[in-house]
């Protein structure tokens, strides 16, 4: 069986780095989140026998509060001119985070809502 790794495979990894980085700030705030990737694995019969190919979909950074409520979704919008973090949260519309460049203001912006997800009141976050 032979496989291989589409050309998305290198955008997902640079993706992957850019959150990797987010993910590190936010581990240094304490704050819950978990980075995944989606993988496809595709196989084919053909006339040769069968056949597999991989595709990788965006990494995703998910973040909870402190209590397993979940706060928001994250991931690297690239669409625009200057790269920047997107994040999702629960039934609300994607909105910009912050440039890739900076993800210690993401971190902190995250890490706010996390403390007003945990308490439930957002006087306490500032």
């Amino acid at each position: 069986m032979m496989m291989f790794a589409t050309r998305g495979s290198t955008r997902a990894d640079q993706h992957s780095a850019q959150l990797g980085e987010l993910a590190r700030l936010l581990r240094e705030r304490g704050v819950p989140h978990l980075v995944s990737t989606r993988i496809r694995l595709k196989i084919h019969n053909a006339a040769h026998g069968p056949r597999s190919s991989l595709s990788y979909g965006s990494p995703e950074l998910d973040v909870w509060s402190t209590d397993g409520t979940p706060i928001t979704t994250i991931t690297v919008d690239d669409s625009q001119k200057e790269a920047a973090y997107s994040m999702h949260p629960p039934g609300d519309a994607p909105q910009r985070l912050c440039p890739i460049a900076t993800p210690a203001e993401g971190a902190d912006i995250i890490a706010a809502l996390v403390r007003m997800g945990s308490t439930g009141n957002a006087e306490t976050a500032g």
